[in-house]
């Protein structure tokens, strides 16, 4: 288990990929409660599904979208992981 350090919890809310570099790491994160956790990774799933969406209505991603879908595939394991632990 890795050492506590400090954490801005509203940074990590409101902004998880800057805060965080996985999905996993917010998983194994010891200074948040499961519901942050889950809060946080809901969060960063409807970001990158709003940024899907805006290339779905053509808007300009730079070749971003294989990667952003690999990246919502790890939230969405990251999540379920969480949802399965009670």
């Amino acid at each position: 288990m890795s050492k506590p350090t400090a954490l801005n919890r509203d940074a990590a809310k409101w902004n998880p990929e800057a805060t965080f570099e996985h999905p996993r790491h917010v998983v194994e994160h010891v200074l948040l409660t499961r519901a942050e956790k889950l809060s946080i990774l809901k969060r960063w799933r409807v970001s990158i599904l709003t940024e899907l969406a805006a290339v779905g209505e053509g808007m300009a991603t730079q070749g971003l979208s294989s990667s952003r879908l690999k990246l919502l595939e790890a939230v969405e394991a990251a999540k379920a992981e969480l949802e399965t632990k009670r």
